[in-house]
């Protein structure tokens, strides 16, 4: 064994060991928040006006882009459900793409967060679930991914 597999296993023992007994290794959260995503963007393809009542993508809209807002979510979504169908079939870039999805959806949350922190909105839902999201979620899933968790092809439904 090299030390560079040394290495990548001491990690891999250490994050399963200290971050997934805390977090677990479902796939459920990480469908949750690909399915937040794709509704998302949804709701601004269909209403992209509505992204004018939204403190934190008011500004956006007004400057024209109201009919663009629905992209990045959709990006999201899409990274996201291919890593994680991809890791239950045990296709080919399962991880990348779990880690891409978890890290665009992290920036858009963080985004989201800092916009609604920075105009003293902190005491809306969207700031809470936009923290829960960004930082419980899309970080947890980042870490499973580097714990190479749940295992790709691992049996079981979707919550396992």
């Amino acid at each position: 064994m090299t030390l560079r597999e040394l290495h990548d296993r001491t990690v891999d023992v250490l994050i399963t060991l200290v971050i997934a007994r805390h977090l677990g290794h479902g796939r459920r959260l990480e469908f949750y928040l690909a399915l937040v995503a794709l509704l998302s963007s949804i709701i601004l393809f269909w209403h992209p006006a509505g992204a004018a009542r939204s403190h934190a993508m008011a500004e956006l809209f007004w400057q024209g882009l109201g009919n663009y807002l629905f992209v990045p979510p959709l990006v999201v979504a899409a990274v996201s459900m291919y890593g994680l169908w991809a890791n239950v079939r045990d296709w080919p870039l399962s991880r990348p793409a779990r880690f891409l999805g978890a890290a665009f959806g992290l920036w858009i949350w963080f985004v989201y967060a800092a916009k609604l922190y920075v105009l003293g909105n902190i005491d809306t839902f969207g700031f809470s679930f936009s923290i829960l999201a960004a930082f419980f979620g899309e970080v947890g899933v980042m870490f499973m991914v580097a714990a190479n968790l749940p295992r790709p092809g691992a049996r079981g439904n979707m919550g396992v």
